[in-house]
């Protein structure tokens, strides 16, 4: 994949990554896991479930931003998502003032920015999928972010998406570019004047070179509608089409076609290039006029070209397109092949062009944002309804929840005024399980990601067994952070169905040991990790050893209360409660010496500190128990 090797050496070029953004019309989450995310961290391509939980273990430590932005539409949720890498539905609908629903989000657009402040944008035509990095002709180019004017068209660009879809974070200002004009400019729906006004600014040239793999149903009317534009005499446009089973035009034969051709306005060309049996499609989309080249998204549409209405007003039925303009002084017969013969025959028939169409989803009449909040452990709900009057029937089903929740909205302002945040007490089912649904009248009518946040504190790891666990004190003093530490998956993954899995646990991650444990190691592990806790001296280290880390304090609590309820009445049982009881009073006492701060945990979560003590055997002397409460400051139950 050619794409995948300039991207990567994109980032070679680059230090220690801060920011991976990547936006998109449709995407396939498993080819980004599988290709792009080895790539951004120098891993190796996964393999195996427990390879991708190492891809996000290591984009965890590494605190790199990587997050994809596409089409709500077109998010791919019949995937499997196997990492906590944001993905964001776009809804072009909240934009009311400028987009419609029937526009799409459709910019391709790649930013990479190290921690030194190195920027580099990528756009072009190949979208987040296999087919639009290794089965298609595409064009991309990168360019590095150098001007003023470059930076804020990027930041207007992404501050324009993460605010449709509720995302605080905004890629921050910047000083210290240069003020001069740049070598090239990044144009987007987002800006004041259009794509076609900045392509033909500053320019005398009326021959236009275009590619595009998708045309205007009505080809002359478009083409007057564009010459309306830009009031260029004379202009005469040179197009080079993607051919439908390498032989037909995408888009109808009409008589006036037929003449506008024949007048030279317009002219249709082959692709100059020898295409490889492969290659499924020509999606490439550029355009040229005189010394300028417009590397981007925008199809020869009205609605991909941004074009204004016939009144020079903004068409708010056009998409979100984007790209960059650079110079090019080459001639643009250099990128077209012979002429192709107009007639009728070389034009894609009705029921072609029917089963060529894009098939876009039935929308839901609002949009929804699940979010997840790893440090909270605790769903997030946003909701704004867009069409219409709000009404009832829907619900949501997300993981780690079974009930269905009712969807309630306000009549005036048209939000979501049911619960707004819903928290879990076992979020196990996330780290298998990604979608969310709505649901109305018993059926699916939608479905997305759930979007993770404060993925540091997502428990993937955890020991087999108490055993291994107090072991990992007892012979290395401490838990490791270490890859042989199992992964808390399912046992089978493909035995679990989205629809039977949202509810359920994931078992078989607390095995019982098989090996009794002695008094002594449980003593010496359990004061081994006293003293650890003893030894904490600021607010994230303390979250981090209580509820984050392989072998954490919750891990503890959860086999210890495991352990006890599953046996009957032991002394041993006992006394392991006690001890585990004693090392949360530690952790408690130094939350209290550190005090609260921002980092601090949520109450919610140090209410999980909690260990059941069993009962005694009853052949135990009440004399004997209370000598040992007294010697070993114990409390009773």
């Amino acid at each position: 994949m050619k794409l995948l090797n300039s991207f990567v050496d994109q980032i070679k070029s680059l230090g220690e990554l801060r920011y991976v953004w990547l936006t998109s019309f449709n995407i396939n989450i498993e080819f980004i896991e599988t290709y792009l995310l080895p790539a951004v961290l120098g891993m190796e391509q996964p393999k195996a479930r427990s390879d991708y939980e190492h891809l996000q273990i290591e984009l965890t430590q590494k605190n790199i931003d990587f997050r994809i932005f596409c089409d709500k539409r077109f998010m791919g949720a019949d995937k499997n998502k196997r990492t906590g890498v944001p993905v964001h539905g776009v809804s072009p609908a909240k934009w009311e003032k400028r987009f419609s629903n029937d526009s799409l989000f459709h910019p391709k657009v790649i930013y990479l920015e190290d921690v030194k402040g190195n920027r580099i944008l990528g756009t072009g035509s190949a979208n987040l999928t296999l087919s639009g990095w290794g089965r298609n002709q595409e064009v991309f180019s990168f360019q590095t972010i150098e001007t003023k004017e470059q930076y804020d068209a990027v930041k207007l660009f992404f501050g324009e998406i993460a605010a449709n879809v509720d995302l605080t974070h905004r890629l921050p200002d910047r000083r210290g570019l240069s003020r001069a004009q740049g070598d090239w400019s990044f144009i987007h729906s987002f800006q004041d004047r259009p794509f076609i006004a900045q392509l033909f600014d500053n320019t005398n040239a009326n021959e236009l070179l275009v590619w595009s793999p998708y045309l205007s149903k009505d080809m002359v009317a478009f083409v007057k509608r564009l010459a309306n534009n830009v009031s260029t005499p004379g202009l005469k446009i040179h197009l080079v089409p993607d051919l439908v089973n390498g032989q037909f035009i995408r888009t109808r034969w009409t008589d006036s076609l037929q003449k506008m051709t024949n007048d030279g306005v317009l002219t249709f060309y082959r692709n100059p290039s020898a295409l490889h049996d492969s290659v499924e499609l020509c999606h490439a989309k550029v355009w040229k006029l005189g010394s300028k080249l417009a590397i981007g998204s925008w199809n020869f549409t009205v609605k991909g070209a941004n074009l204004l209405d016939q009144a020079g007003r903004s068409d708010k039925g056009v998409n979100i397109e984007a790209g960059v303009i650079v110079t090019d002084t080459n001639s643009w017969r250099s990128a077209v092949g012979k002429k192709i013969d107009v007639t009728d025959s070389a034009f894609a028939s009705d029921e072609l062009l029917s089963e060529e169409a894009l098939d876009v989803p039935d929308q839901l009449p609002f949009d929804i944002y699940v979010e997840f909040d790893w440090r909270e452990q605790s769903y997030n709900f946003n909701g704004q309804w867009h069409t219409g009057e709000p009404k009832e029937g829907f619900f949501l089903k997300v993981p780690g929840h079974r009930d269905s929740i009712c969807l309630d909205w306000k009549p005036r302002k048209k939000e979501l005024k049911s619960q707004k945040k819903l928290s879990i007490s076992d979020p196990r089912a996330l780290l298998h399980e990604r979608r969310f649904q709505v649901i109305r009248d018993g059926s699916e009518v939608y479905r997305a990601l759930v979007t993770e946040t404060e993925l540091t504190y997502r428990r993937c790891q955890a020991f087999e067994s108490m055993d291994d666990l107090l072991n990992a004190f007892l012979f290395d003093g401490a838990p490791r952070l270490d890859n042989n530490i199992p992964f808390r998956l399912p046992v089978d993954e493909s035995s679990i169905d989205l629809a039977e899995g949202f509810g359920d646990t994931p078992q078989g991650d607390l095995t019982q040991t098989k090996q009794a444990i002695s008094y002594f190691r449980m003593f010496q592990a359990t004061h081994q990790y006293g003293k650890k806790l003893e030894a904490i001296n600021n607010v994230l280290e303390l979250n981090s050893w209580v509820f984050a880390r392989p072998g954490c304090l919750v891990e503890l609590v959860e086999k210890t209360n495991e352990k006890v309820i599953v046996s009957e009445p032991t002394l041993f049982n006992w006394f392991l409660a006690q001890e585990v009881r004693g090392l949360c009073q530690k952790a408690e006492l130094k939350r209290g010496e550190l005090g609260k701060e921002g980092d601090s945990m949520p109450d919610s979560r140090w209410n999980e500190l909690r260990v059941n003590i069993p009962c005694l055997p009853q052949s135990i002397q009440p004399d004997y128990v209370n000598f040992i409460q007294k010697e070993c400051k114990y409390v009773g139950r």
